[in-house]
């Protein structure tokens, strides 16, 4: 069932999320967990593996830890430690 919830924007996260929207993921965010979500965009610094059908990794983000995508974007300057896989 829809939740009515179309955007998921975490400014400051622990834990592990799971989204069958967007989540946006600002600037000045930091994130500690997993993320699995349709689609993803990240901005902050994220610890951790996200997992996101379209992945969007904006010039501002962190990542440390893996992606898994089927669609994926990186835009210059941004910075990512860890591996990138399909997802099956």
């Amino acid at each position: 069932p829809h939740d009515g919830i179309r955007d998921f924007c975490l400014s400051r996260g622990l834990g592990d999320v799971y989204k069958r929207q967007d989540v946006l993921l600002e600037s000045n965010s930091v994130f500690d967990g997993n993320l699995i979500a349709d689609k993803v965009t990240l901005g902050g610094l994220v610890k951790g593996e996200v997992a996101a059908n379209t992945l969007n990794v904006s010039s501002s983000a962190r990542v440390e830890g893996n992606l898994k995508t089927n669609s994926l974007s990186i835009d210059l300057g941004a910075e990512v430690a860890g591996n990138i896989s399909r997802i099956s």
